[in-house]
């Protein structure tokens, strides 16, 4: 074995030690750490984003210029701004406009420091998720679901939870749709709070909304007697905008508005039953929207979106009882494309858009049970008064024997 050292050696090895002392840990290899940026990120929602930056001293001690990039999800500008010295580092404030970040988006951000002598430094790229921190979030998980609400119990989120994963195999009847990313859901309780934290983000007043690039939904779920309704309602109709977005990726956005509201209106546990009795109504005064007229957008007045999307559902249904699912897939595909809304269903079912309109008016419109009804009306009247009159006069003259 080999001798322990002397005393005196020990001495000597302290006293190095004291003389030259290491610059940092070694990493694996033994070679030293490098110097790294820490930094921060907190946020209030639709106001302001505080970004701050940590730096190690050797490069605090030449007062290098001081930079921090973010972007968010989706977006492609990248921002910047220059950060000032400030307690304990760096600091920088961003001012968040209208429409700066959408609600829920990750956001990638990264600090470069600039030295006199030319050379730059950058950290590594950091992130966080823009939620609405105005509440606090509960959350529950089921693959690929994660569902967020702040008023409620477990009993509630699990019924968030549940629906999404029925609407999730219901749209197999639909839809081929390849497994994707997480999708968030995050269910406000009343719609004055989401209508704000869209409005925020600069959208303008709406109830619910997806994100599809995003993997997000928002839903507004009062509690009452018509919460369990709006779950089977909501939560299925903004899923189908996701999945559609999953299966045609960029390709979704140049899909007809009547295609796209049309499946998710189908989507719905229950499917509005205002919707038959609004049609037979407005088919038999003549006032039905052209469905081509409904290719770009819906009308933005109430009365007119309804029909709009009371037509949407029962067209998209009739096709998708005529050619199932692999039609409704074909002519995804053919809109894809970038055929035109005349023109595509001619590709992907053989007729055009005002042909395959004019059969479904005739079969689903002119000749339901409403419909009959509503065209056999003055002979019905006609032929009840001929038997009514009769009974009364009879009724007159001979009157009941006392």
């Amino acid at each position: 074995p080999m001798p322990a050292p002397k005393p005196s050696a020990l001495w000597l090895l302290l006293l190095l030690g004291s003389l030259f002392p290491l610059r940092g840990l070694a990493a694996p290899g033994g070679q030293p750490e490098p110097p790294q940026i820490r930094g921060e990120a907190a946020y209030t929602f639709g106001s302001q984003i505080d970004f701050q930056a940590t730096l190690p001293a050797e490069w605090s001690e030449q007062s290098p210029q001081v930079f921090v990039f973010w972007q968010a999800q989706g977006e492609t500008t990248t921002h910047q701004a220059e950060m000032q010295p400030a307690e304990g580092g760096y600091r920088h404030q961003a001012i968040l406009a209208q429409g700066a970040i959408r609600p829920f988006a990750e956001v990638r951000y990264w600090f470069r420091l600039q030295f006199a002598d030319g050379r730059t430094e950058e950290s590594q790229p950091q992130s966080f998720r823009y939620e609405d921190n105005r509440f606090q979030w509960q959350t529950l998980k089921s693959a690929p679901f994660q569902v967020h609400w702040y008023e409620g119990g477990l009993e509630f989120g699990q019924a968030l939870l549940d629906e999404a994963q029925r609407a999730l195999l219901a749209s197999r009847n639909w839809l081929n749709v390849p497994s994707g990313a997480d999708i968030h859901i995050y269910a406000y309780a009343s719609a004055a709070d989401v209508q704000s934290a869209l409005q925020l983000s600069g959208y303008g007043w709406v109830a619910g909304h997806a994100d599809p690039d995003l993997n997000v939904i928002l839903v507004a779920l009062p509690p009452g007697l018509e919460q369990r309704y709006e779950i089977g309602r909501q939560i299925p109709h903004e899923l189908m905008h996701i999945l559609l977005y999953h299966k045609l990726g960029g390709d979704a956005a140049p899909l007809p508005a009547w295609l796209d509201e049309g499946l998710a209106s189908n989507a719905e546990r229950i499917v509005n039953p205002d919707y038959a009795w609004l049609l037979q109504d407005t088919y038999a005064r003549g006032e039905l929207i052209p469905l081509d007229d409904l290719c770009p957008a819906f009308p933005r007045d109430a009365a007119g979106a309804l029909l709009a999307y009371a037509e949407a559902q029962s067209f998209t249904a009739y096709l998708h009882d005529q050619y199932g699912r692999s039609g409704i897939e074909a002519l995804l595909n053919a809109y894809a494309d970038g055929l035109a809304c005349e023109r595509a269903p001619q590709v992907a079912l053989g007729k055009s858009l005002s042909q395959l309109e004019r059969t479904w008016v005739q079969t689903q419109l002119a000749r339901s049970p409403w419909a009959t009804l509503r065209e056999q009306y003055p002979y019905l009247l006609l032929f009840g008064l001929l038997i009514a009159i009769p009974l009364l006069v009879g009724w007159r003259y001979h009157p009941k024997a006392a």
